[in-house]
This record gives structure tokens, C-alpha cells and sequence, in this order.
């Protein structure tokens, strides 16, 4: 909204005194007439009229421009509260089939949770039951082969035991019939070694009878 304010007409006094010189060239004053005061204040009392006038009407077309401006302040105003009301209808519209939407995608994010939850629910259950199964029979597995060692091992020891006790007992055999030859020979040698010495103290007798 524009209006005439004294620093206005200050400035339009000021550029009507820069231009008057001009202006009254351009009205044909000479330096003669500058002297005949009569005709100059005449020339200088239309002027001023015809300034006056024109100051009016420049005051008419500010106040026109004035209430053109109110008007198309107040129009601007209008179309802005209708664009206003517009644009907040359609970001209501647009905010609700956000909303709308958003609701749809997190109702098939959650029904897509659950069915892979489900799943992968499904799918560790049936892991389980498979590594249960496979570490039952591998313990099972376990359990015959240790039993299998186990038995093999017993048996291998009651072999390997018999076969020491038959060897034990051959070494027994050996020594008792290496115990009954050596009581033989020293039968034998304490037998011949008492005949030697009764020989030999017979032999002395009668060496020592027939001496005498």
C-alpha cells in the first residue's frame, strides 16, 4: 500500500527546483524577461498553477494506485486464503493416503514377519528333529561299535591270558622237569662222589695195613 509522505514532496520540490532552470528555457524565458518582473511573476504564477495541477493530479493517481493496490491486496489476499484452503486440502488428502499406505505397508510388513518367522519357526524345528534323529543314530552308531571293540577287546584278552597261562604253564614244565634233572645229576654226583671218597679212604686203609 503506497502513500505521499512529507519526505515525498520534499523530493518533488527538491527535483522541481533542480528542473526549473530547464523548464524555463523550455517556456522561452530570456535574460530580458528575467528583468520585467511583471511578466515573469505572471509566467511564475501559471507555473506554479500548472504544478499545482499537477500535483493533484499525482495525488489522484497515488490515491487511485492506493486503492488499486487495496484491491489487489484484498484479491491476492482471497486467491492466497483459497490456495491456502486448496493446498491444505490436498496435503490433508495426500497425508491421509500416506497414512493409508503406510498402514497397508506395515499390515504386509507384519503378515510377512509372521510368515517368515513361521517359517523359518518351521524350518528349525524340522532342523532340530533331523540333527536329534542324526545324533541318535550316530550314538547308537557309537554305542554298537564301542560294544563291538569292547567285546572284540575282551575276547582278544581272554585269548592273549589263555595263551600266557599255556605258556606259563609250558615254563613250569620246563622247570620242574630242569629242577627233576638237576636233582638226578646231583643224586648222582653225591652218590659217586660218596663211593669215591669210600674208595679212596678203603684205598688208605689198606695202603696204611699193608705199610705196617
Amino acid at each position: 500500500m503506497a502513500t505521499i509522505t512529507d519526505d515525498d514532496i520534499k523530493k518533488i520540490s527538491g527535483e522541481i527546483k533542480k528542473e526549473l532552470p530547464k523548464w524555463l528555457k523550455e517556456y522561452g524565458f530570456t535574460m530580458e524577461e528575467k528583468q520585467n518582473g511583471g511578466k515573469l511573476l505572471e509566467k511564475l504564477i501559471r507555473l506554479e498553477e500548472e504544478l499545482k495541477a499537477q500535483r493533484e493530479l499525482m495525488k489522484q493517481g497515488f490515491d487511485n494506485s492506493k486503492n488499486s493496490i487495496t484491491v489487489l491486496q484484498e484479491n491476492n489476499n482471497t486467491r492466497f486464503s483459497e490456495l491456502r484452503m486448496h493446498l491444505d486440502s490436498r496435503f490433508k488428502d495426500f497425508r491421509e493416503a500416506i497414512d493409508t499406505r503406510y498402514r497397508d505397508f506395515g499390515e504386509a510388513m507384519d503378515t510377512r514377519f509372521r510368515d517368515f518367522s513361521e517359517a523359518m519357526d518351521t524350518r528349525f524345528r524340522e532342523s532340530r528333529e533331523v540333527m536329534d534323529t542324526r545324533f541318535r543314530e550316530f550314538s547308537e552308531a557309537m554305542d554298537t561299535r564301542f560294544r563291538e571293540s569292547r567285546e572284540a577287546t575282551d575276547t582278544r584278552f581272554q585269548e592273549l591270558r589263555e595263551d600266557m597261562n599255556k605258556r606259563f604253564e609250558s615254563i613250569d614244565r620246563r622247570f620242574e622237569e630242569l629242577r627233576g634233572d638237576m636233582n638226578t645229576r646231583f643224586n648222582q654226583m653225591f652218590w659217586f662222589m660218596s663211593i669215591g671218597y669210600s674208595v679212596i679212604t678203603a684205598l688208605i686203609v689198606i695202603f696204611k695195613f699193608i705199610g705196617t
